[in-house]
């Protein structure tokens, strides 16, 4: 068992019942050891509240400096704590799952502004319903700091948000625009926000001629409340 550690790549611990107590513990057994790859804390109870302790989770975090995927989906953080874990995540990690987080707008501009390493992004079903506008202001334009907006993304699921028709037709529009920032964006999740009639067809058929390489998928996905 004391090799563990070092032959230990992809670590799941979903739906473990685990509190920042235990993530703490065993983090801090095996930060010494740099050959993790994944963590999966899908469906915990793991705050990441910010705290000055060389042993609190923002500051284990950084110590996996091989950390290339994170799964925080299903932990009740919210925006204070999507924050944290934003502020603490390695250079080299891409894919970060903030699933029902409860992420709020707070959370869902950090995990935005998150720079060149996270390029597979998930926001699903953190029901931003009004501050879905937002979200996509942030996107299109970047945030008012001139921190990038999320340009480095390559898939961006925004499903299940509710996000009003308006603010929909904004973020198809604005892709459409030769001057927006998601250059690299190859893959869009929609579903569970409004994406109906006419005008957000009108629009993603000029998407399909304007950005050949980018997927918008608009099934509806299966949200909290229906």
């Amino acid at each position: 068992m004391k090799h563990l550690p070092e032959l230990c790549h992809h670590l799941s611990l979903r739906n473990c019942q685990i509190q920042n107590n235990d993530l703490t513990s065993l983090l801090s057994s095996i930060a010494g050891h740099d050959n993790l790859l994944s963590l999966n804390l899908t469906r915990n109870r793991v705050t990441f509240r910010d705290e000055e302790s060389p042993t609190s989770l923002p500051n284990l975090l950084p110590r996996f400096t091989k950390l290339t995927e994170l799964q925080m989906a299903e932990n009740p953080c919210g925006g204070a704590g999507v924050a944290t874990i934003c502020r603490s995540l390695p250079p080299q990690l891409h894919r970060l799952d903030l699933s029902r987080t409860d992420c709020g707008c707070e959370g869902a501009i950090a995990a935005l502004r998150c720079g060149s390493g996270v390029t597979h992004l998930r926001l699903f079903d953190n029901s931003l319903r009004s501050a879905f506008g937002d979200i996509v202001r942030c996107l299109l334009n970047g945030t008012s700091d001139g921190e990038n907006g999320g340009r480095f993304l390559e898939e961006l699921d925004l499903g299940g948000n509710r996000g009003g028709k308006e603010h929909v037709q904004a973020l198809l529009r604005g892709l459409c625009d030769d001057e927006n920032l998601l250059k690299e964006l190859r893959v869009l999740e929609m579903g569970g926000n409004e994406l109906a009639g006419d005008e957000c067809d009108r629009l993603l058929e000029e998407l399909k001629a304007c950005r050949e390489g980018l997927d918008v998928a608009r099934d509806r996905p299966v949200v909290r409340g229906g």
